[in-house]
Formats: C-alpha cells, sequence, structure tokens
C-alpha cells in the first residue's frame, strides 16, 4: 500500500512530493524511490488526510484515507474520540457522561488543588505576573492621565487608607490613566497594581464613589482572585488534555466551551466577592453604604447611554437581555439590589 501526498519536516512550511508507505507498525516516507524518513509513528490526524506524526513532521495525503489505514495506525485514544465525533444519540449521549465526568473530576481534585496550589505561590511572583502584564497594557492601550496632580493625589491617599484597613500583604500602586478602549473603569491587576482611568473618575464626580470602586479592585487583589481564574484556567485545559488530547477534534471544542462557563461564573462569583468586601469596608469606615451602589448605577447608565437617575436606570435594566451566563459580572439588576442591603 502506497500513499501518495505532500510531505513536512517538522516546524517547516515547505512541502515535498512524496509517498508514506506502511512497514511494520511504523510508517515511512519516500522522495524519488529513496527513504528519508523512517519509523514514523501516526499521533493524530484531520479530516482522514492530514498526517501529524510524534516526531512533529506532517503528511497531507493526496486522497482520503481509508478505515483499514485508521484502524492500523491510530492509537486507541485517537481512534475513540474519532468514533465518538461521528454523530449517533448513543455516541452523544457516551460524550455527555465523558465531559460531565471530566467537570466532576475537576470539582473533586481541581477545586481543592487549586486553592492549596494558588496560597503556595509567593506574592512576589503575583506581583510579577501583575506589573508585567501592566507595563505591557500601559504601552498599548493607556495613556497618560490629563487629572490634575491634585485630584490624584488625593485619591491616592483614600486608597492607601482602604489598603491598611483591609490588611493587604502590601500597599498596591494607584495608577491612573486615559483610555478610550476602557472607558470608564477600574483594573485590578495580580498582585496590584490598581488603575483607574480619568473616564471613571470624571464620571462619578465623587471621591467616595470613585474609592467604594478602587474598595472593589482592592478586594479582587487581596483574594488573589486574578491568580485562582489563571491556576483554575491552566488546571481545567490539562485535564481536558489528558482526558481528550489537544488535537481540534469536537470532545475538545466542546470541553472549551465548558471550561469558558466555568471561568465566567468564576467570575460572577469573584465580582459579587468583591463588591460584598468592599461594601463592608465602606461600613466600617464610615463612608456613604451608598456609595458603591451610586457608582455602579452611574456605570450601567453610561452603559446604556442613559441618564442613570430615575426611570432611565430602570430602562437600562429592564433593556438588559444580554444572557448572565455569558456574562463576567452579576446582572446589574441583582448587583444594584445586593449593593443596597435588601
Amino acid at each position: 500500500m502506497e500513499i501518495t501526498g505532500e510531505y513536512f519536516e517538522a516546524l517547516s512550511s515547505r512541502g515535498r512530493k512524496a509517498s508514506l508507505k506502511p512497514e511494520g507498525d511504523h510508517l515511512s516516507v519516500y522522495v524519488d524511490g529513496d527513504r528519508i524518513a523512517g519509523e514514523l509513528r501516526l499521533e493524530s490526524m484531520q479530516d482522514n488526510r492530514v498526517l501529524h506524526f510524534e516526531c512533529g513532521r506532517q503528511f497531507i495525503a493526496d486522497e482520503v484515507l481509508g478505515r483499514e489505514f485508521r484502524l492500523r495506525h491510530l492509537g486507541k485514544t485517537e481512534r475513540f474520540i474519532r468514533w465518538l465525533e461521528q454523530f449517533s444519540i448513543r455516541r452523544a449521549l457516551l460524550l455527555t457522561v465523558l465531559v460531565v465526568s471530566a467537570l466532576a473530576l475537576y470539582r473533586v481534585l481541581l477545586s481543592t488543588a487549586s486553592g492549596l496550589i494558588v496560597a503556595g505561590l509567593p506574592h512576589s511572583l503575583e506581583r510579577e505576573i501583575g506589573e508585567n502584564t501592566y507595563l505591557a497594557m500601559k504601552r498599548t492601550v493607556f495613556e497618560e492621565s490629563e487629572l490634575p496632580e491634585s485630584v490624584r493625589s488625593r485619591l491616592v491617599g483614600g486608597a492607601w487608607a482602604l489598603s491598611g484597613h483591609m490588611e493587604l500583604p502590601d500597599v498596591p500602586e494607584i495608577h491612573f490613566h486615559s483610555s478610550g478602549f476602557f472607558g470608564p473603569n477600574a483594573l485590578a491587576f495580580p498582585g496590584g497594581p490598581v488603575v483607574v482611568t480619568d473616564e471613571l473618575v470624571n464620571l462619578l464626580d465623587d471621591d467616595e464613589e470613585i474609592l467604594a470602586v478602587i474598595a472593589h479592585e482592592l478586594a479582587h487583589v487581596r483574594e488573589r482572585h486574578s491568580l485562582k481564574q489563571i491556576v483554575d484556567i491552566v488546571g481545567m485545559t490539562a485535564i481536558a488534555a489528558i482526558l481528550f488530547g489537544a488535537d481540534e477534534s469536537l470532545i475538545e471544542e466542546a470541553t472549551a466551551v465548558l471550561i469558558n462557563a466555568r471561568v465566567l461564573r468564576n467570575s460572577r462569583d469573584y465580582e459579587k466577592e468583591a463588591d460584598l468586601i468592599a461594601l463592608e469596608v465602606i461600613r466600617d469606615l464610615g463612608m456613604d453604604e451608598m456609595s458603591l451602589h451610586s457608582a455602579i448605577s452611574k456605570l450601567i447608565g453610561h452603559s446604556c447611554g442613559r441618564d442613570p437617575a430615575g426611570a432611565g436606570l430602570e430602562e437600562c435594566l429592564e433593556g438588559d437581555e444580554f444572557p448572565d451566563w455569558l456574562s463576567t459580572h452579576p446582572a446589574g439588576a441583582e448587583r444594584l439590589e445586593y449593593l443596597s442591603g435588601k
């Protein structure tokens, strides 16, 4: 049996006309009758034509390869995955069981392990990740702040008071930037720093509301939410790769969707936790308890182009049809309800 096609060396985009011949349990590549590669083991196959070998080489057959070739040269795991991808009700049910089992494995093992991993990682490493991320974004999406120095100094002083009350291991740096990309926003990077945009300061125009938002971001830093997300994503991806491989199969795509859904749910949980921590800090420091509620109301109104006062906010909340499960934050109505103490 001889298969004609195009052969590619590892990490090369230059192909050569060649033929592929089975030799025992292995495959060999011939060009003009000379064997140029031997003892190749097939790692995966796409579209029944594109062959990926364990050594990184690749062969694209001129014609679709038959079932006999796949049975002989594909590993058991790869054959099983390809069998699942041929849709039937029985196989769909089996696929569902496999994915649910993977999620159960994650919940039992990784949920506990990720907490231990995060607790064991030094804060210095977390700060380095955050600082490098901030510097990269500073070069691309952040511009120099145009806020008066007096305003920035006053808000930084308030942020330091918040940090001291929250007993953070280190006082995060507070940076002010203009950003047309982010608009009115504040961002907490792993371990700090915290970025507050000029657009947010100008929109809220109230120190206590701005500090309430900063308290929310400091809660993310204290609880190490960004680092937890990183560990969770790496852990879930590793489990999926071990169970299903990483060859762009249907199972891999389905697992990626479930991982994204899990990440979004974690994000919503972390946002609510940061809200409630900020609310507690605001109360402890004798600030206006409704300052965070008011800030979020203004941000919701800005996002839908309405005045957050009176009926404008209600119209925004009623017109919000974005599915909760696709959002990184709790729904606006839910968020305002628990921030009002109801």
